[in-house]
């Protein structure tokens, strides 16, 4: 309402992405040149604590549960899954060349990851870009969906099922 800034907050190097918890408490920024996390109060700004990552985290989310949090490892070509009740990392799953951004699907179920990067391709073929997407109760990567011909998927929106049930990315 007032149009100012209500507060700041100091996090690590290179901040990156943001994101907010699901009961809106808690906002995640990721620190490219630090491999880590802040986890920030959002009614304080202040920092709660640091999570370890992969190299270069860029794009971040929670699951609906708030439970775990999703890192995109940009130079690692990963993402960290990390128990939030603990702090700890507790696997890293291979999202492809570059991963960068993600979202949490409507339902919760899934979360989708695009790569800056595309694969390289011989030279008289076009690239070949690829979004992976995780199972969120199983944590695994459920399944990779090639785009030919994009060299660079950026950030990702669902479309909802009334209107088509599909992603732009």
């Amino acid at each position: 309402r007032t149009r100012g800034v209500l507060g700041q907050g100091q996090v690590r190097r290179q901040p990156r992405g943001i994101g907010l918890s699901a009961d809106g408490k808690s906002l995640y920024v990721s620190n490219e040149w630090s491999n880590t996390v802040s986890v920030i109060d959002t009614d304080s700004f202040q920092v709660r604590r640091t999570l370890k990552t992969g190299w270069g985290p860029a794009g971040v989310t929670t699951d609906r549960t708030g439970k775990t949090l999703y890192v995109a490892n940009t130079l690692g070509d990963d993402v960290s899954v990390i128990n939030l009740a603990t702090g700890k990392e507790i696997k890293r799953l291979n999202a492809g060349h570059f991963p960068e951004y993600l979202a949490l699907s409507r339902d919760g179920t899934q979360v989708y990851i695009s790569n800056l990067l595309a694969r390289l391709a011989p030279y008289n073929q076009p690239p070949i870009s690829q979004l992976t997407v995780i199972d969120t109760q199983k944590q695994i990567v459920a399944k990779r969906i090639e785009v030919p011909g994009v060299i660079q998927l950026r950030h990702i929106a669902e479309v909802p099922r009334r209107s088509g049930n599909y992603l732009l990315i």
